[in-house]
């Protein structure tokens, strides 16, 4: 009998005792403090990374900020254009015309290593990636004979860059390879900015404010979820 009633509340000593020594349980998912891991590097429609730097904008406004040339809040297709123009030429580092197999590897593991670190996806052509290329779009209608209602999609969980963008792109800078001849050149660039801008141009606006980017992002970023189609 007396070994019955001791039972409990040695019970009871051991679970307070453990307990105290512990403290709160840690809850684990998206982190209430600062933006997490996914949200602290972004990687821009173009392929070029902005990493959280401390007491800085996060990496998507500090993106959106030099993008934005006339500073009026919203990124014109040109705006957008000149953006990957701009990126193009930085990794073009041999200013031969073409990000080469070479300037391609130095993307893969100086300027975006995070890229590898779990799982690449398909690198194929950008046409894999969101239908036919083509020029901005406007009021619904695709200028130049371009996509039809094609959307960026991913058969399982985003992999490589598409972990920190605004689109499900594995590799933003082999899937503007449209010959498949492992080099990217200044126009087939070109036209994975106009393919993009109208991925992320939903509404058919012609303009990509800030606050609709980082809604996407943000609930792109949520873990369990797949990517929007």
């Amino acid at each position: 009998m007396r070994i019955r009633i001791l039972l409990p509340v040695l019970a009871a000593t051991l679970l307070a005792t453990a307990c105290a020594a512990g403290g709160p349980p840690r809850r684990f998912g998206p982190r209430s403090e600062g933006m997490g891991p996914r949200l602290s590097l972004f990687v821009s429609p173009a392929g070029e990374p902005f990493r959280a730097a401390p007491g800085g904008p996060p990496p998507i406004a500090a993106w959106f900020a030099g993008a934005d040339a006339n500073g009026d809040g919203a990124l014109s297709y040109a705006e957008f254009l000149a953006d990957f123009r701009r990126w193009f030429a930085l990794l073009d580092t041999d200013h031969d015309g073409e990000i080469a197999p070479a300037e391609v590897t130095r993307y893969e593991t100086e300027i975006l290593p995070e890229m590898a670190s779990r799982g690449g996806g398909s690198f194929g052509g950008e046409r894999r990636f969101g239908g036919r290329m083509g020029g901005p779009r406007r009021g619904g209608r695709q200028h130049g004979g371009g996509m039809r209602g094609g959307g960026a999609t991913m058969a399982g969980p985003a992999s490589g860059a598409a972990r920190f963008g605004l689109l499900a792109i594995p590799h933003p800078i082999m899937a503007a390879d449209g010959d498949f001849n492992r080099g990217v050149s200044l126009a087939e660039f070109d036209r994975a900015a106009a393919t993009r801008f109208n991925l992320l141009d939903e509404a058919h606006t012609g303009r990509l404010t800030l606050a609709e980017l980082a809604a996407r992002r943000r609930q792109d970023a949520l873990p369990n979820r797949r990517r929007r189609r």
